[in-house]
């Protein structure tokens, strides 16, 4: 029997309507076994790129001269839906896990379908790639093109859970600024990848109270000053005909200018003790939604942030749009 690694069927040939790959491997060779495992890779039009089918097949002889049968022994089937099981299976298994020296399995093949798992499922390969890596045998199992993608994976189903979280935030009334605070530390990313992460509030006393300060890339901290969802973004003056901040964010914004002023006047303070260097910081207010305004409303509220220096205004809805192109990102990485 001809074992062929692998084949290609172009769409339209022998009846397929879409693209197909077969990998064939040979699993055992014996002088009377021989076990094949044979994957077929789909390039759908609508799906993209995947693992359709994985069949096993297994073949006996009573004796070495005898040829091997062209039609195989015992065979076993999975589609798409039965090898993501198995996978699942596979990961979440403990001996699977500890990945002794002498058994070691090509789990990860790099493919989109990462992320389509579970918080739980990418948390168990996170496991499995840890425990490879210890072992310096990281390369036996995770293909070096799927380092990329199972990165993104891991990342996109952070962002989902967390879009997800503040999504169910925002409809509550109840919640206070300090609960939304808590959200942010941990999701800062949704200022954008130029932070690092926070810094200890108990360093600067004017900004624990409710007040998030980052560490930007270059080593400098900006503030991010906090207000309800549910607070007015702005007012409409009937007889001017034209939009002006609401009191909520005038107070938000004279309070940004007042951190600006401390932040000057102890800045050598700061620097020197805590080693803290803020200079020139620059500033963001979270604020109201958006997600209902009319276009001379978002017109209104860039004039006001062309106006404003080193502050810029925005509502939740605005971030939660710029998490959701994070996701969007990832995806297309994938």
């Amino acid at each position: 029997m001809s074992i062929i690694p692998k084949r290609f069927i172009k769409s339209g040939n022998l009846g397929y309507p879409e693209a197909e790959t077969v990998e064939r491997q040979t699993l055992k060779d014996g002088t009377f076994v021989k076990k094949v495992a044979q994957t077929v890779i789909v390039d759908h039009s609508t799906q993209g790129r995947r693992i359709e089918s994985l069949t096993l097949d297994e073949f006996k002889k009573k004796t070495k001269s005898e040829p091997w049968p062209e039609t195989a022994t015992t065979r076993i089937t999975l589609d798409h839906d039965s090898i993501k099981k198995l996978l699942e299976y596979l990961i979440a298994h403990k001996e699977f896990l500890k990945l002794q020296h002498t058994t070691f399995y090509n789990l990860i093949t790099g493919t989109h379908e990462l992320s389509e798992l579970k918080p739980s499922e990418l948390s168990a390969l996170v496991s499995l790639v840890q425990t490879a890596a210890k072992q310096g045998k990281l390369a036996d199992i995770v293909k070096p093109d799927a380092l990329q993608n199972f990165n993104a994976a891991i990342h996109q189903a952070q962002f989902k859970n967390a879009i997800a979280e503040i999504s169910k935030m925002l409809p509550i009334e109840s919640l206070s600024e300090d609960d939304y605070k808590k959200w942010f530390l941990t999701h800062h990313w949704v200022f954008g990848t130029e932070y690092l992460g926070p810094e200890d509030g108990t360093k600067i006393g004017w900004a624990v109270k409710g007040d998030i300060v980052l560490r930007s890339i270059d080593g400098y901290q900006d503030l991010i000053e906090l207000k309800l969802p549910t607070a007015e973004i702005l007012k409409y003056d009937a007889s001017h005909k034209n939009w002006y901040p609401s009191v909520e964010l005038s107070k938000a914004v004279a309070q940004v200018i007042k951190y600006f002023q401390e932040t000057e006047d102890a800045r050598m303070i700061l620097a020197q003790k805590e080693k803290l260097p803020f200079l020139k910081p620059r500033a963001r207010i979270v604020i109201g939604r958006t997600n209902a305004w009319e276009q001379d409303q978002y017109d209104a509220l860039r004039r006001l942030n062309a106006s404003l220096q080193n502050i810029q205004i925005m509502s939740y809805d605005y971030l939660l749009s710029i998490a959701r192109r994070m996701v969007s990102y990832y995806e297309k990485v994938s």
